[in-house]
């Protein structure tokens, strides 16, 4: 068996405004193409050549406005609040500051741009006061 043509489909659904988008992948294998398999159509079942596969590749997360993730910016991360849905899929992140080594501190200034889905590292649990100078922890690892 040989394979032709090999697509993946990338499929955004966006719902009544709210900023919830799911990201499937579907990848389909198709191992003959259309003109030998429509030759062959008088036959009532199809060969195996024929027929079309089609599977999810993988289920990628959804993210929702209000989850907690890890950023890669220029290869360091950086925990963050996402705060809203781009049109084009990607994501507006609000992220902290190092305090020392294990804490971290909202910035001075705000930071929140828009991360890509592959810069979107890992999901975190809500971070946690660590002392009164407003500084947080992670129990999740990043």
């Amino acid at each position: 068996m040989r394979v032709i043509n090999h697509s993946t489909y990338y499929y955004y659904y966006y719902i009544h405004g709210i900023n919830w988008f799911i990201l499937q992948v579907i990848t389909t294998v198709i191992t003959k193409d259309d003109t030998e398999c429509n030759a062959n159509s008088s036959t009532s079942t199809p060969s195996p050549e024929c027929v079309t596969v089609s599977s999810p590749a993988s289920v990628v997360p959804v993210i929702n406005v209000g989850d907690w993730y890890a950023v890669n910016y220029d290869g360091v991360k950086f925990p963050g609040e996402v705060t809203a849905i781009g049109v084009e899929g990607d994501f507006r992140v609000s992220v902290m500051q190092p305090a020392g080594k294990r804490y971290w501190k909202w910035p001075g200034v705000e930071d929140n741009i828009y991360y890509a889905r592959d810069n979107m590292i890992k999901k975190l649990d809500k971070p946690e006061i660590a002392n009164n100078r407003s500084h947080y922890k992670f129990n999740t690892k990043f």
